[in-house]
């Protein structure tokens, strides 16, 4: 794939380009088919232990979306409720109510032909870790539980559309956009409605999208800290798997 922008005509651009490219033979290349992968919603409780820290670090998640699910656009608007910064609930609840975490944060992603990932997290003190863990899997739960308020709903649509300009900064960044587009098979107007998409998602959309896509109790558990200074075992989740990152030592020299 080729993408040209600047200042020329673009019938002479063309032109110039096929003369450019005329003697290119086209070639016979069968490319190996991508072998299947089976997501699965696995939970799994796993530790780092890091003893010169005095705090958390915490991830939990699972498998995210496609960008071409007819659920996208609901779940774009779920995200920003759910983890769209200072006005997300993770903010409110867990950092602003709680007092839980230093930072808290998180993203339901897509990609264009695999799924993207959906994940939680924080910081917080070692001794509120069960807890904090606890906190954030009650705001996913909470989420497939009722609809959100009118008043989240206008605000992340708001959010998403108040930045809907910068998508548009460069002409470089418009042309590389189609180019991907085409490549995996998007209409090129997709981001275009985008916009009309979001604007149309109404609360019992994100309730659905909620529902059918966010797996409070098949999440996957990190947690990297002081499991002696954690104010439970993470063993109330279940089995856990102690992740050893030490970096071994290199082998000694060759004499």
């Amino acid at each position: 794939m080729l993408g040209v922008l600047g200042d020329f005509d673009t019938k002479q651009m063309i032109k110039k380009i096929e003369k450019a490219f005329e003697k290119w033979q086209k070639a016979d290349v069968q490319f190996p088919k991508a072998p299947e992968v089976k997501y699965e919603y696995r939970p799994t409780v796993n530790v780092v232990r890091k003893d010169d820290i005095n705090q958390s670090n915490i991830y939990m998640g699972h498998i995210g979306g496609l960008m071409n699910d007819p659920d996208y656009f609901a779940l774009v608007v779920m995200n920003r409720i759910l983890g769209g910064g200072f006005t997300g609930r993770l903010f409110k609840n867990i950092r602003s109510r709680e007092g839980l975490a230093y930072s808290v944060f998180g993203l339901y992603s897509s990609n264009y032909d695999f799924p993207g990932v959906f994940y939680v997290g924080c910081q917080t003190k070692s001794q509120s870790t069960v807890y904090a863990i606890r906190a954030m899997t009650e705001e996913v739960k909470k989420m497939t539980e009722s609809e959100v308020t009118d008043e989240e709903l206008a605000l992340a649509k708001e959010s998403y559309l108040n930045s809907f300009v910068f998508n548009f900064d460069t002409k470089g960044e418009i042309v590389a956009r189609l180019m991907v587009y085409e490549y995996y098979g998007y209409p090129e107007d997709f981001l275009m409605k985008a916009k009309a998409n979001i604007e149309k998602v109404t609360k019992a959309d994100v309730l659905h999208v909620a529902r059918k896509h966010l797996k409070p109790d098949k999440m996957q558990i990190l947690a990297v800290g002081r499991p002696q200074d954690f104010d439970e075992p993470l063993s109330v989740f279940g089995t856990v798997n102690e992740i050893d990152i030490t970096i071994p030592q290199p082998p000694p020299p060759k004499q």
